[in-house]
């Protein structure tokens, strides 16, 4: 189900009623900006239903870092081509790596790479593969603990 909210009350206020139906087992927003007492609220909630609240932004305001119980930040580690460069390029994998910021009952720190490739077994085999890595001085990598997700 998606809901169009037009400002952080209207965002807040339709987590407020999806985890009081307790209808949904994860219930995902924007990361918006909400006082304490709004994040209290949502936590609450999603307690009492069961449920997972997810928040994903590029950062997150104090009042969600302290009510988060886990954050994570995730960049791109890499992608693969195939194909010479241009419209026709075909995407065959890619990478992400996830760093642990916050963990309510573990240390921070952990770390955890994801790589995927093409899930296609069959067709023309793909000839010339290039691999592009993420940029280490990547302007966003500058500002990388603000890609955070929070639960």
């Amino acid at each position: 189900m998606v809901v169009s909210a037009q400002d952080s009350n209207g965002v807040a206020r339709a987590a407020d009623i999806l985890l009081r139906a307790a209808a949904f087992g994860v219930v995902v927003i924007p990361t918006v900006r909400l006082g304490a007492t709004a994040w209290t609220r949502l936590a609450s909630l999603a307690h009492r239903a069961g449920a997972l609240l997810l928040t994903l932004g590029v950062e997150a305001s104090d009042e969600l870092r302290y009510f988060a119980s886990l954050r994570v930040r995730l960049r791109c580690a890499g992608v693969r081509w195939a194909g010479e460069s241009g419209p026709f390029n075909v995407l065959t994998g890619a990478g992400a790596e996830a760093t642990v910021l916050k963990h309510k009952r573990a240390a921070p720190g952990g770390r955890a790479h994801f790589a995927r490739t093409t899930f296609e077994n069959t067709g023309v085999p793909l000839e010339s593969v290039r691999e592009r890595e993420s940029l280490i001085e990547d302007p966003l990598q500058r500002r990388a603990d603000r890609r955070i997700l929070a639960v």
